[in-house]
């Protein structure tokens, strides 16, 4: 079953469009990842599909309805995005942080009820920062701040979580705690996942169907084993390299060798 959908999206930010004539549909309970070279429009087509950014042409569609003719706050019971980019006050603990998840279902008072609170508990259990949930987001590593954001998502109590690079800036340890939890989400409580990925490997292990987005257009949107191929790699990113068989995880993985652009000079 389709749940979130893009038809023919056209998205820019001035004259030019950034994205163009796109479509892609996401299903229930699977999780999609968005690929491609820095500038081709991956945060963009997340942003339209989260009502962050209005389509020049083209239509978003929530549960077959128009997300943008839905109220705000039942469009944040039924989605969460976790931006790429966050800013926070030095002096917001972990609870403080998760409790904001909870807004979109609050009532006139803006007060807690005893059911926020357990759903707030509930999402800090869940990415497994019980122990540091009076501790300042400020003072925590790099992994340990983006588990909490991710459990403010979770407070939401979402069917789709979308997430812009969730692993940037994070060392391979604390990359894969992060898509280890995404994954468990996704099995655990049947979530429906979508994420910019920068990492083609992490997309193709942790993905059900990967769309791969070049200067502004989807040039492939397919199942994760079916994406890795040394010929699409070298049209997306320009390179040449190895692809192996990962039996462990039973995926491909490519092995980068040389760039095009550099070996043709």
């Amino acid at each position: 079953m389709v749940i979130l959908e893009g038809k023919h999206l056209t998205l820019s930010y001035a004259e030019d469009p950034v994205i163009k004539d796109a479509s892609i549909s996401i299903k229930s309970g699977e999780i999609v990842s968005i690929i491609g070279p820095n500038g081709s429009g991956k945060s963009t087509l997340l942003k339209s599909l989260c009502r962050l950014m209005k389509p020049r042409k083209g239509q978003t569609l929530l549960f077959g309805k128009d997300i943008w003719r839905e109220p705000t706050k039942e469009v944040a019971k039924k989605v969460a995005i976790l931006p790429q980019v966050k800013h926070l006050r030095a002096d917001i603990t972990v609870r403080q942080l998760v409790g904001f998840g909870r807004y979109p279902h609050m009532r006139f008072s803006h007060s807690l009820e005893k059911k926020d609170e357990e759903i707030i508990e509930e999402a800090i259990c869940t990415v497994r920062l019980e122990a540091l949930r009076d501790r300042f987001v400020g003072h925590l590593s790099g992994g340990e701040q983006q588990r909490a954001w991710i459990a403010m998502a979770l407070a939401q109590v979402p069917e789709i979580l979308l997430l812009d690079e969730p692993t940037t800036f994070l060392d391979i340890s604390h990359q894969l705690e992060i898509m280890e939890t995404i994954r468990r989400l996704n099995r655990e409580r049947n979530m429906t996942i979508l994420m910019v990925l920068h990492d083609v490997n992490q997309a193709v292990r942790f993905s059900d169907r990967i769309c791969a987005i070049k200067d502004g257009e989807i040039v492939a949107f397919t199942n994760s084993d079916e994406m890795i191929t040394k010929e699409r790699i070298r049209e997306l990113f320009g390179i040449e390299g190895r692809i192996y068989r990962d039996h462990e995880n039973d995926c491909p993985f490519f092995i980068p060798t040389h760039s095009i652009e550099r070996n043709s000079c």
